[in-house]
């Protein structure tokens, strides 16, 4: 296992572009890649190694897998009971390399890490552990109010706090990605009221469905999601649909 410590000094605004841990301005942050190889795939996580929200903590994971990759699945074992999983995306054609970045929610402060579960195009599974640095503020899913969490650069993108704005962006900064953001509060079931989770969401990539998701609500509210491709597509659509029956979706162009 290799730790190889990295710092961006400049927190660019957008989070279709990249992004800051901590609030306000511009900051110098650290983050941590962690990279396992196993037999058959190379796991590369990139996750902060400070974080001051836990609410909102963002995450980057490439895999490498000659047999393609079929499935990645994000859990959190460390967070309480009932609030561990965060997704898993199934894609429909399984590609050698494979991105996906996210925003997390994590309730322990200390010893957090997140479990990465892939299979590949053979249908083999390979699992490995990436440990998060300390959290300063981690959520407490019996609070609401803890839940949510501002991310530098959203107030850009969303006009106001009306749920299902949502926005899709098409990028080809070194590894070709499709990126989503959807306003929405991924709450919980808290002292017995109903639950407001996105719980499917699709990619359509020219016409066609290419990946599928399961979400829950170790995803942070305003949940943001990017995957690799290995060339952009011409047109390309995310639809979001919630518990509650709403559907949400973003096209381009």
């Amino acid at each position: 296992m290799k730790h190889i410590s990295l710092i961006f000094t400049t927190c660019i605004a957008s989070v279709f572009l990249s992004g800051c841990v901590t609030s306000g301005g511009n900051q110098q942050n650290t983050y941590s890649r962690t990279t396992v190889t196993s037999t058959t795939s190379s796991i590369e996580a990139q996750t902060p190694s400070k974080v001051e929200q836990g609410g909102i903590v963002p995450i980057e994971v490439n895999i490498k897998d000659p047999k393609g990759v079929r499935s990645i699945e994000l859990t959190i074992p460390t967070n309480s009971e009932g609030h561990k999983k965060a997704l898993i995306a199934t894609f429909e054609t399984p590609i050698k390399e494979q991105s996906l970045s996210t925003r997390l929610r994590f309730s322990a402060s200390n010893n957090a890490k997140v479990m990465i579960t892939t299979i590949n195009g053979e249908g083999k599974k390979s699992e490995k552990a990436i440990f998060v640095g300390e959290i300063q503020q981690p959520v407490d899913y019996s609070h609401e109010a803890s839940l949510y969490s501002t991310f530098p650069g959203d107030a850009r993108i969303f006009k106001d706090n009306t749920i299902g704005q949502a926005k899709i962006a098409l990028t080809n900064r070194g590894t070709p990605q499709v990126r989503g953001i959807l306003k929405h509060p991924m709450r919980p079931s808290i002292n017995s009221t109903t639950s407001l989770l996105i719980e499917e969401v699709e990619f359509h990539f020219d016409g066609q469905r290419a990946i599928t998701m399961e979400w829950n609500d170790a995803l942070s509210n305003d949940p943001y999601i990017g995957v690799g491709v290995q060339t952009l597509p011409k047109a390309a659509k995310i639809v979001w649909r919630d518990t509650k029956g709403s559907e949400f979706s973003a096209s381009s162009p």
